[in-house]
């Protein structure tokens, strides 16, 4: 299957400032381009920050992510499902 990953600077507000588990971030429906929708709810601004910047997550924004397309093979394994990927994956942006 294809997968696009995106590689974010480290002052991106949304990655490396906190670690922990949050429920509910994502709407229950996707939005018309097919992409995760933000759920703002104050309790929310733990991991993400706005709309906005989450909607980077999933877009291609030049000066705040890069982007890279892999190909990623799922193989059956005792009635799951388990994948791998290219060796070459990390850093993304060199």
């Amino acid at each position: 299957m294809k997968v696009t990953f995106r590689d974010f600077k480290k002052t991106f507000p949304d990655m490396e400032k906190a670690v922990k588990g949050e429920r509910k971030i994502v709407r229950k429906t996707i939005g018309r381009d097919n992409k995760p929708r933000y759920n703002y709810r104050k309790q929310n601004k733990i991991t993400t920050t706005s709309d906005k910047v989450f909607d980077s997550w999933f877009n291609d924004v030049e000066g705040v992510n890069t982007r890279i397309d892999l190909k990623y093979q799922m193989c059956p394994v005792d009635g799951y499902y388990a994948g791998g990927m290219q060796t070459n994956f990390y850093p993304i942006d060199g």
